[in-house]
């Protein structure tokens, strides 16, 4: 028995066919349009990423400010670049803001002692030292009340700028000035530790103590500064009574030179 032959309706066919192409073509535009977004997505991504407009991120500073017999100053305002900002110091000295890495300076002003500031070359911690309305310092001509110093906090602690590096300073005056704000020199180049001595007309010399010998002003202030590896200066108070029968009364400065053992 032969067998039938399969009618195929050709119209039918034809419908489904074009059915089938329309829906693929909805699909492909529905796809195109998915892609577009996409694209139009990242290009306002990159676009404000490069922008100028782009919020710019802050750095966080910390600091303390205090008086020449390290006593904290408290409501004292800080300025960026001379702009007075709403930040003030608390009761303990210390304070923090954000800035724009951008900020070229960094001050402090208190009513008391004045307005001190530094430059600024992104450190993350800057503390402010007043020095006394009686000691202030003339350099170049002008006052100096105050000592900044800065910290970046990345780095190890031995990079603080009251450490090593004494070389740099061309005086060992010059060097106790900038490193030391407590440490007072006077009109007629004598030397004393914070107010001086308590009696009225005492001698304010502080004990010298250099390479373990007891010394004299005159030996201290003409050292060359590329050799001395340490200088360490005591207050009046308990540590400096340790070495109170040598007359350790104005304070103690202790000064090492590279190449001691000890």
């Amino acid at each position: 028995m032969p067998k039938r032959l399969a009618i195929i309706n050709f119209p039918k066919l034809r419908d489904t066919i074009s059915l089938n192409f329309i829906k693929l073509e909805g699909k492909l535009k529905n796809n195109i349009m998915k892609l577009k977004s996409i694209a139009v997505l990242l290009f306002v991504v990159v676009s404000l990423s490069f922008s100028p407009f782009q919020k710019e991120k802050l750095v966080k500073i910390v600091g303390k400010v205090t008086n020449f017999e390290n006593k904290p100053i408290s409501k004292a305002i800080i300025y960026i670049d001379s702009v007075k900002t709403e930040v003030t110091t608390n009761k303990r000295g210390f304070y923090k803001i954000k800035l724009s890495s951008k900020v070229k300076d960094i001050g402090v002003f208190s009513e008391q002692y004045g307005l001190l500031s530094t430059n600024y070359t992104g450190e993350r911690k800057i503390d402010f030292v007043f020095r006394g309305a009686d000691d202030a310092v003339a350099v170049g001509g002008d006052m100096r009340i105050g000592v900044v110093y800065k910290t970046d906090l990345s780095k190890p602690k031995n990079n603080v700028n009251r450490g090593a590096n004494y070389e740099e300073f061309a005086s060992v005056t010059q060097l106790l000035n900038a490193r030391f704000p407590f440490v007072v020199f006077d009109e007629i180049g004598g030397l004393r530790i914070g107010k001086g001595p308590n009696s009225f007309g005492a001698d304010p010399t502080p004990l010298i103590i250099i390479e373990r010998q007891r010394s004299n002003l005159q030996a201290l202030l003409t050292l060359p500064t590329i050799d001395i590896k340490d200088i360490k200066v005591i207050r009046r108070g308990s540590e400096a009574a340790t070495y109170g029968s040598l007359g350790a009364s104005n304070g103690v400065i202790i000064v090492t030179l590279k190449g001691d053992k000890g």
